[in-house]
């Protein structure tokens, strides 16, 4: 779907208000409601804001699926529980709403929804401030991080890329290995003892890891550049929306060049998301115009969601030949607190 290029004529401005989340869509008014301006605005009755706020947090719904190949024939596949980011609301006129810059996205298995973003926020990290001990007991430290309670028992993966395959490690903090900002490793320690003992100093980590078809774990590595576009399908004010409805809205997710980069641990797979070119790779999703959008991508699919272009290297049991990948799962819009919100609701 493209935008619509008809001319914008203001004539005032119109807040419709959703009572339940308090975040309200502020629009252009004209005889055409079709011809609009539009911006998510928090708590407008209220606090009589009228300018954009700040982000609106993502977060999953269900799991998050990213498919290379077919799984069972040399293909892989990563579960996450967890994806979470916020969007930053912008003015855009006619049917668009955006592009909205998205916050680095987060993939991982903490806890899932708006409560995710403390949790998430601290379970990875790299570079200086980061360091691993030599001999057991083995543990991790970064001092930029206060590790929660509720990573004790879990699992962390590290990763050094600069190896050809990559190397990975994987262990289990202790049942009380929580203590600041250090986590101690229950067991052996690293458990994936066909590498050496422990990271290097600055190795990049994550706890909780994603699962994957291996029966291993992988590491998402995402960098700046991300948007969300919400496309408005002309002329379906005042129509019933959402599911089932004819024309829908869509959301497109804008993937910047090499705007992910997932490491498998078993298998030592490098899997580079969009690695080549300029330009943002397009996710089409659809949305139930309220609260969740959903990209529903297949293996040998037609459309984008199915066909996300990637590079894999690494072992033979990697899917090193495969140059496209589906990804499917569904994610809510929240704002702090935890309130699920309606950020694409037509005026």
């Amino acid at each position: 779907m493209t935008r619509r290029t008809k001319k914008l004529g203001i004539v005032g401005i119109a807040v419709i208000v959703c009572a339940a989340s308090g975040v309200v869509l502020g629009h252009a008014v004209t005889n055409t409601a079709e011809v609009k301006v539009d911006c998510l605005i928090f708590s407008a009755a209220t606090t009589g804001q009228t300018s954009c706020p700040g982000g609106v947090t993502i977060a999953a719904t269900t799991h998050q699926i990213f498919t290379v190949g077919i799984v069972g024939n040399g293909g892989i596949s990563t579960d996450c529980s967890n994806v979470i980011s916020s969007i930053s609301p912008t003015f855009a006129t006619l049917q668009g709403l955006g592009p909205f810059h998205a916050q680095i996205p987060q993939f991982n298995n903490t806890a899932t929804g708006a409560a995710s973003t403390g949790d998430s926020g601290k379970s990875f990290g790299s570079g200086g401030t980061v360091t691993y001990s030599t001999t057991s007991p083995f543990t991790l430290t970064d001092t930029s991080k206060a590790f929660p309670a509720s990573f004790n028992s879990q699992v962390v993966m590290a990763v050094d890329p600069s190896t050809n395959p990559i190397t990975a490690w994987t262990g289990t903090v202790g049942a009380s290995g929580v203590s600041g900002n250090t986590l101690t490793l229950g067991g052996l320690g690293w458990t994936t003892t066909s590498l050496t003992n422990h990271p290097p100093a600055g190795a990049r980590y994550q706890v909780e890891p994603c699962m994957d078809t291996l029966g291993g774990h992988t590491m998402t590595v995402t960098t700046n550049g991300w948007t969300f576009t919400t496309l408005d399908a002309a002329g379906d004010e005042g129509a019933t929306e959402g599911p089932g409805a004819s024309p829908q809205d869509t959301v497109n997710v804008g993937v910047p060049v090499l705007g992910a980069e997932v490491f498998e641990d078993l298998a030592q797979c490098d899997i580079k998301v969009n690695p080549t070119g300029t330009a943002l790779f397009q996710v089409n999703a659809s949305t139930n115009d309220s609260s969740t959008i959903t990209v529903a991508g297949t293996v040998g699919g037609s459309d984008h969601a199915s066909n996300i272009p990637i590079s894999v290297t690494g072992t033979p049991t990697c899917p090193t030949s495969a140059t496209v990948s589906a990804y499917t799962g569904t994610i809510g819009y929240f704002v702090p607190g935890g309130t699920t919100v309606s950020p694409i609701t037509d005026g």
